[in-house]
Formats: C-alpha cells, structure tokens, sequence
C-alpha cells in the first residue's frame, strides 16, 4: 500500500515552510499557502478560505469526500503548480516597482601601466651630455657625436573608484503602467489558482463518485448473477422433472455465462476508476485504500436557487470570470506601455569618480558629473505608432474574450442546471423501473418454476431487472455529479 501518511507529513511541511517565507501582508500578494483561496480587495468578492488540511492517518479509512479533498490539496501537483505561479508573478510585480527608485552602481578598477622612455645618448668628442631625442652634431670642432638610444622603464598602479547614480524622471507614465500591468497580471495568476483550487477538488468529486458508482454496478452485476444462477438452478430441475426441454437449460446456461462475462468487465472498471480517483489525489495510479460509499437514499432539493440566480452568482464567483477581466486591464495598460517609448524621456544622472595612484598619491584626483539627460524619439520607421495599434487590438481582443468567457459560463451553468433536474427526475424514476422490474421478475420466475411459464419470459424479465438496476447506479452517480459539477459552474465548490 501506498504510504499516504508520509507523503501527507511532506505535503504538509512543504506547506508550512512556503508559508513562513512568503512577503510581508500587502495588496496583492498571492494565498498563503497553495491549498488556500486568495482573497480579493474590495470591490472583488470574498471567498472564505478553507481551513489547513490536517494529515489524515491510514487508519482513518474509508475515506469521505471531505477527506479526499484534503488529501488532493496537500498531494496534486497543480495547486502546488497555480500557487508558484502566483508568487513568481508576486515577485514580478515587486521587480517592476524598483523603476521607482533610483539606480545606485559602484564600479572599483585596479589597473596597472607599464611605460618605456625612449632616449639618446652622446658619445664621442665634447660628448658631455644626453639629450632627449635628438641627433647632437658639433659643427664647431668639426668632430661628430655617436648617438645611441636608451630605454628606461617606468611602472605606474592605478585605482579607480566609481559611483554612479540614476534616476528616470519622466517616461510619458509608462514606468506606471508597467507595474500596473504587473499587478494585474498578479491578479490573474492569483484568480486562476482559486480556479485550479475548484478544478483540483471537482475532478476529485468525480472520480469519486465514478469509483464508487462502478463498485455499486458491480454489486448489481453480482445480483444478475446471482439471478441468473437461480434460473439456471430451476431450469435444470425443471428439465429433470420432464416439464421442460433442454432448450431452457441452454438458455439459462448462455444467460449465466453472459452475466460472468459482464462481471468481469465492470471488475475491470472499478480498477480503472480506482486508479482515476487515487491520480485525482495526487497519488500513485497503483495507490490502494477504501472510500465511503454512498447513502442509499439521496437528497434532491439540494439546490434550491433558480437558473437566473445561479447565473448571477457564477458572474462575481467564477474566478476564471475575474481573471479574463483583469486580462483586458492588463491589456489596457500594456496600451500606455507601448505608447510612451515613443515619447520623450528625461533621466537625471550623477557620478562620482575618485582616482588614486598608488605609487605617486601627488597626482590623485577626484571628479564629479552631473548631468540631465533627454532623450527624443525622432523616427523608427513608424515602430511606435504600429506597437500601440497592436497593443490596442491586443486590449480589443481581451475584452472579446472577457464578454465570451462570460458567455460560455452562462451556458455552463444553464446546462449544469437542467443536467441536475433531469438527474432528479430520473433517479425518481429509476427507483420506480427497479421496484416493478423486481416485482416482473419475482412473478415471472415464479410462473415459469410453476410450469405454466416459459423460460423466453424469464430471460426478458431478468434483462429488464439488470437494466433497472444499472439505471438506478447510473442515476444516482449522475445526481449526485451534477451537483458538483453546478457548484463548479458557479464558481461556489
């Protein structure tokens, strides 16, 4: 078995440590922790966040799905993933506000200098002297000098301290609008992991209610087998009796066969289901463990608000809503972004140089430069002006999508609706086909043990109680589903 116990401690501590090392409070920072919602300013709505998920230990099997979803929380990788998503773009913001301050650089230069001195050197007759350079002939004596060149070396070690300070002063608000572009991209991120928070534990939801809808078909299927065990029994006593012939054994013989067969095949899907749910945890496929099953009897006035309501309650809780929202501000700014690096920017600039030499500090010196610096945009080749129509498009377009997100929530949530009151409807009627189906079979068997029956009726009443019977768990799992996935459409799960 799969240790849940030591995955759930390391899920946990993970937590713990993320949370103590995330920012100081403030507007817009991300959840505090991956299994929690964030919450919103005002005037966004405000989801209430859930408590800490508490490490559930192996024997407190069978599992709920209060349980599971803990278990999900702590263990999937997509919460994990939507939260560091959320804090990178947390980090990003930060990064985006230091265009505020000024830009401080130091820039410490050692250097070292070698130079050669090049003189001549005059020998010969009244040859007294050494002159720099030059070619010493005495005209007067008649004599000549004999030069020569003499190279003294010289070494000199420089260091060279800079300090330079920078600060942009006027940018035409695009330094604004990209830390506004940040913010907001920090709160689609912080949007979209409530979401994935809701996608983790609907998909939980599920494939639970999918595992334990298969393991409720395979207990009817053991019924059909059962039954069809019991007309095997009769048909056999009946053709040794001498009141019916060997057709009706063959029959009931093929029927219980055909009965194994399925039964084997929905073995086959609860494995399948189990595996779907224990990966919707975020555990191994391979993982075992035991779930609590279903109520027998269902509640079907669970949701009591009509679609109207349901729809305006998706339209301020749907995070995904928000987040296509916030995605056209976003483009909005970018606007502004693109548009002021076509306008001119003024940037103030001081620097401070101070130069120190080592072997002669006669000569040190220090330097100071302050300068204002405007820089004018003349022509691109109309670069500025096309980047601010696509910027433009680009914010056209994200409102599109915000108005078609909504769109297609509405009609999530229109079809979720009717998907829930057709799952009443039908889990109503279901019990009512598998209590007459049972009544049809019990009498048909009955007829058919007491002679005056064929054993053709038999076989179409126990294929219309295994019908019924399917129906019933199909009903039940639907109903049931339906109101996750309602939840799920409005943005309340």
């Amino acid at each position: 078995m799969y240790n849940l116990k030591k995955c759930c401690l390391c899920g946990f501590a993970i937590c713990l440590l993320s949370c103590n090392l995330r920012e100081p409070s403030r507007i817009g920072e991300t959840a505090p922790c991956y299994s929690e919602k964030w919450t919103a300013t005002e005037p966004f709505p405000q989801p209430v966040c859930p408590p800490a998920p508490s490490c559930l230990p192996l024997d407190a099997q069978p599992w709920g799905p209060g349980e599971l979803i803990d278990i999900a929380l702590q263990n999937n990788p997509q919460t994990k993933q939507s939260w560091q998503l959320a804090r990178a773009a947390a980090f990003n913001m930060r990064a985006s506000e230091s265009t505020l301050y000024p830009s401080i650089n130091f820039q410490d230069t050692l250097n070292f200098t070698k130079v050669s001195s090049v003189l001549t050197q005059t020998t010969g007759t009244n040859a007294s002297s050494i002159t720099p350079g030059a070619n010493n002939v005495n005209n007067t004596g008649g004599s000549v000098s004999n030069n020569r060149n003499v190279s003294l070396p010289g070494y000199n070690q420089t260091r060279v301290d800079n300090l330079t300070v920078s600060y942009l002063m006027l940018d035409a608000g695009g330094r604004i609008a990209t830390i506004e572009a940040a913010r907001q991209a920090l709160l689609i991120a912080n949007w979209m992991h409530n979401r994935t928070i809701q996608t983790v534990i609907v998909n939980v939801l599920d494939s639970y209610y999918n595992y334990v809808g298969a393991q409720a078909l395979l207990e009817a299927k053991r019924q059909d087998l059962h039954d069809a065990e019991v007309n095997l029994d009769a048909a056999q006593q009946l053709f040794s009796a001498g009141l019916q012939t060997i057709v009706g054994v063959l029959q009931a013989e093929s029927s219980y066969v055909n009965a194994e067969l399925q039964l084997e095949t929905v073995k086959g899907q609860v494995n399948t289901a189990l595996g779907q749910l224990a990966t919707a945890l975020g555990l191994p496929a391979n993982a075992v463990f035991t779930v609590a099953k279903l109520p027998e009897t269902l509640p079907t006035d669970q949701i009591s608000e009509d679609m109207d309501a349901l729809m305006e309650i998706a339209k301020t809780e749907r995070p995904d809503l928000a987040a296509a929202y916030h995605t056209y501000l976003q483009a909005k700014e970018q606007i502004t972004v693109v548009n002021s690096a076509g306008w001119p920017i003024i940037t103030a600039n001081a620097n401070v140089q101070n130069t120190v030499f080592i072997h002669n500090p006669s000569f040190n010196n220090q330097y100071y430069n302050g300068n204002l610096m405007l820089s004018v945009p003349i022509f691109s080749g109309f670069l500025y002006r096309n980047q601010t129509l696509q910027a433009r498009a680009n914010a056209s377009a994200a409102f599109d999508n915000w108005q078609n997100t909504e769109n297609n929530i509405f009609l999530q949530v229109v079809t979720n609706y009717y998907a829930y009151k057709t799952a009443v409807s039908t889990l109503k009627y279901s019990e009512e086909y598998l209590k007459y189906a049972q009544e049809a079979y019990d009498a048909t068997l009955a007829t058919y043990k007491n002679g005056t029956g064929t054993f053709l009726d038999v076989l179409v009443a126990q294929g219309v109680l295994a019908n019924a019977r399917a129906q019933r768990v199909q009903a039940k799992t639907q109903l049931v589903t339906s109101v996750a996935n309602l939840a799920y459409a409005t943005g309340t799960l």
